[in-house]
């Protein structure tokens, strides 16, 4: 028998949020920082939203 996974819908909820507060902010990903900085616009997304920046450079 399989195992199933079970995600959250308040998790998928926030992810789905972030997404949209991500690009509609112009996150881009080009590079690997500005991946790193997008997954984190997305995990953070009520910075952002609050007119908040964020950005990893290395």
């Amino acid at each position: 028998m399989r195992a199933r996974v079970q995600v959250p819908i308040v998790a998928l909820i926030w992810l789905v949020v972030g997404i949209i507060v991500a690009l509609s902010k112009s996150y881009e990903v080009h590079t690997g920082s500005q991946l790193v900085t997008f997954v984190l616009a997305v995990t953070l997304w009520p910075i952002p939203l609050l007119g908040g920046t964020m950005t990893v450079q290395f």
